[in-house]
């Protein structure tokens, strides 16, 4: 009976074909409020995302607890693979040429707040040069994120650490690094469900030899390890 009144967790996959997964889960509590569960769910023949064919899958996860759903998330989310294997960057097990160019969210007279309207022709744009990725060290909007998706662009997400550790140092202290560690950690988690995204970068122009550095060192590997937790999908 006690398990009547556990969460119960329901997704629903539609395939670009059409063809619906359901898969229900029931949700395990923590004394702390928080608990992360790893849900797997058999998805035979999936239909891939890639630059050429960006297949979408429309997702529904609802949460229903004591006979009522307390939450509802809905998302476009691909499958797919992305691994380095001997040193090759591997897209669906297959290597990809990448070709691209880096950009800004930055429109004349709005600066950072874009409209649709300049979001759509940072990807018209992209395409007409042909690119297949694009990378900013900052992470992208998640309306951006979303065309990325669905145009076939790839995203190296890369968190705003920019030159911290030259000059003034500020990685220096614990309380720097750490406050660096939590921009990773956020960078991540907006860019991780994105099927776009197949990089997760820790940093941008910090030392050349961070083992010289022993902040600079410190933060890689603990934001590296930050990366690896929070998305074991992707390169880190």
């Amino acid at each position: 009976p006690a398990a009547d009144f556990r969460p119960v967790l329901k997704i629903r996959l539609k395939a670009p074909n059409g063809k619906v997964t359901n898969h229900r889960a029931v949700l395990r509590g923590s004394p702390s409020g928080r608990r992360r569960q790893k849900i797997q769910i058999a998805m035979p023949r999936p239909q891939l995302w890639s630059p050429d064919r960006p297949r979408l899958y429309s997702v529904t996860a609802a949460v229903r607890y004591e006979g009522e759903v307390v939450q509802r998330e809905r998302h476009r989310i691909g499958m797919r693979s992305i691994e380095v294997r001997d040193g090759v960057l591997l897209l669906n097990n297959r290597p990809i040429n990448l070709r691209g160019a880096s950009i800004h969210e930055d429109a004349p007279g709005r600066g950072a707040a874009l409209t649709g309207f300049d979001m759509d022709t940072v990807v018209r744009e992209l395409k007409e040069l042909r690119a297949n990725v694009t990378r900013s060290h900052y992470v992208l909007s998640e309306g951006l994120l979303r065309r990325f998706d669905e145009a076939g662009i790839l995203v190296y997400n890369q968190a705003p650490i920019w030159q911290r550790d030259g000059g003034a140092n500020l990685l220096k202290t614990p309380l720097q690094r750490s406050r660096a560690v939590a921009q990773v950690r956020r960078t991540v988690l907006a860019g991780r469900g994105h099927p776009s995204v197949i990089v997760q970068s820790v940093a941008n122009e910090l030392t050349f030899t961070p083992d010289r550095r022993p902040a600079s060192r410190r933060f890689l590997l603990e934001g590296a390890k930050v990366a690896r937790d929070l998305d074991p999908l992707a390169p880190i």
